[in-house]
């Protein structure tokens, strides 16, 4: 080859390298600008990531802290003491919480998908909206709802219902919250009758002063005329208005033992003796359509008790034994002795052991239905009409809990009830002879008694009754009569025996001061007034009363003849 033919060749392989090598160039710029343009979008998407991350991060966190706060919720729902119930459109159970669980008996398991009407009264709820409309227009409501347990036991809730709505402000369900206020209902019911109890007492006091003060001189009257009528029609006659009287002053100290509580004091008493009393005045009074059976052990123990309130309990029980059995039936009056053990008087409401008497009147009658069972104890509610006063079982057990006893009651309509009575036995006292005699009132000697009362007819009764018996009666119409009296005669007048409730100077103010001018001087006060037994005096006798009750007070008051007696 030739030289030139050489250099030509070199020359163009050398032009051929040089455009290879300056495309080599290129190529690798090319790539190192790629290569940059990559690792910022590598860079860029890194840090979208990163952002991604952490918003991932942040919402698994929300998320987490929302399923935290809803548990937290749940288990507060489930520990709160209401009932707390939320139901669908449809009127089903969607939630159930513990606490209706625990108060009505029902799981949640059962009530879920269950129609809420079945527990709730829902249609009570509707009611009482305007109109009642259906319970997707049914606004915020808060009132009582009457329903009942899985057990049966009926309860009362103050409920509170909620309608839930979207965001479209549509009605999606409801939510309610209820609690029992069954008993506080209760408490409430037992103090307004306890407010109307306190309004009766003090009405009663009221009216017994007044009846009192009309009684007691119809009943010495009717002691007087005794004495002169001969005539078979007049002592008839007579012996009605006794009776009529007698009933009345009954009744007043009824109503004043219920409203102001049943008091006196207490002695020996053997129960048989009562028991066979009111067995007598059955066979004598009750229709012949009424069998008596009776059963009173010869050793029945005593008891530490009032007879007259005994009696009472008696009374009333067979009175409305007999009015359970119109047609007639078959009355049993019983009275045992008995021992309860502690595992015996666990067993009875109220019950306690020891040594008791318990008296059974047991009837065949139309017994006492449910409706009618609640009440029977509430003072002045009969379902005799107008034939009932409705304090005959409110006094009964008034009397019972005064002598520190309990009573039962078993009944069933249409096959009888029975009431026992249990009283606290005394087996170790003794009686004494017999308890209803009573000494007569020596008769007296002249002695000046000062008779005090605005009744003009108490006042000339009182003085007849003395004057017969032997005593000489001066009478004042008030207390500043009385005190001019006795600034004039002190030194002649024996006894004194007021009334309490007088204008100008009512009783006690009288006997203040009689206290502080006469400090000797006796003071009888006779009043139908419930509030003399605050009186200091030297001794009470509430109206009405006979002749021989005030002739025999009068004789234990009087100078020197405190040795008199009365019986107990």
């Amino acid at each position: 080859m030739k030289t030139e033919d050489l250099m030509r060749t070199l020359a163009e392989k050398e032009a051929e390298l040089g455009a290879a090598h300056s495309e080599l160039s290129q190529t690798n710029s090319e790539l190192m600008r790629l290569t940059l343009e990559l690792d910022e979008r590598v860079a860029t998407r890194t840090a979208e990531l990163l952002e991604a991350n952490k918003a991932l991060q942040a919402e698994n966190c929300a998320r987490r802290q929302v399923e935290l706060r809803l548990r937290q919720q749940a288990e507060l729902l489930d520990k709160a003491n209401e009932i707390i119930v939320s139901a669908g459109l449809d009127g089903r159970i969607s939630f159930w919480n513990r606490g209706a669980e625990r108060l009505l008996g029902w799981s949640a398991s059962e009530m879920m998908g269950r129609p809420v009407a079945e527990v709730l009264a829902l249609d009570e709820l509707r009611a009482s909206c305007p109109g009642a409309q259906p319970f997707r227009a049914l606004a915020d409501w808060r009132g009582e709802i009457r329903t009942r347990k899985k057990d049966g036991a009926e309860v009362i809730l103050e409920a509170s219902v909620t309608a839930l709505r979207d965001e479209a402000d549509q009605a999606v369900g409801w939510l309610s919250i209820s609690g029992d206020v069954t008993e506080k209902k209760a408490l409430q019911e037992k103090f307004l009758r306890a407010q109307r109890l306190e309004s009766i007492g003090m009405l009663a006091s009221g009216i017994a002063h007044d009846l009192n003060n009309v009684l007691a001189p119809i009943s010495l009257a009717g002691e007087l005329l005794r004495t002169r009528l001969t005539g078979k029609s007049d002592l008839r006659y007579l012996e009605t208005l006794e009776r009529s009287v007698a009933r009345g002053a009954a009744l007043v100290r009824q109503i004043l033992g219920f409203a102001h509580g049943i008091g006196g004091e207490h002695r020996v008493v053997q129960v048989k003796h009562l028991v066979r009393d009111i067995a007598a005045m059955i066979s004598q009074t009750f229709p012949k359509s009424v069998v008596l059976e009776e059963s009173v052990p010869s050793d029945l123990w005593p008891i530490q008790g009032q007879p007259t309130q005994i009696h009472q309990i008696l009374l009333n029980l067979c009175v409305n034994a007999r009015d359970a059995m119109p047609g007639g039936g078959t009355l049993k009056l019983t009275a045992e002795n008995r021992i309860l053990s502690e595992a015996e008087a666990g067993a009875i409401p109220d019950g306690r052991p020891g040594s008791w008497i318990v008296l059974s009147v047991e009837d065949s009658g139309s017994g006492i239905p449910p409706e009618v069972m609640a009440r029977i104890w509430e003072p002045f509610f009969t379902t005799k009409a107008d034939k009932g006063t409705g304090l005959g079982l409110a006094t009964v057990r008034g009397i019972v809990e005064t002598h520190k006893g309990f009573l039962t009651l078993d009944t069933a309509v249409g096959r009888g009830t029975t009431f026992r009575v249990y009283l606290p036995a005394d087996a170790t006292a003794t009686v004494g002879a017999d308890t209803g005699a009573e000494k007569a009132a020596d008769r007296g000697h002249s002695e000046l008694i000062l008779v005090v009362d605005d009744e003009e007819s108490n006042r000339e009764t009182v003085q007849d009754s003395l004057a017969i018996s032997g005593y000489r009666v001066l009478t004042a119409g008030d207390g500043a009569e009385a005190a001019a009296l006795l600034a004039a005669r002190s030194a002649e007048v024996a006894l004194v025996i007021t009334d309490y409730d007088m204008p100008v100077l009512d009783g006690s103010g009288l006997i203040q001061m009689i206290r502080a001018r006469h400090p000797k001087m006796k003071v009888l006060m006779i009043s139908g007034d419930d509030r003399m037994r605050n009186a200091e005096c030297d001794a009470k006798l509430p109206k009405p009363y006979t002749i021989e009750t005030l002739l025999r007070e009068v004789a234990q008051l009087l100078p020197g003849r405190g040795s008199l007696q009365a019986a107990s």
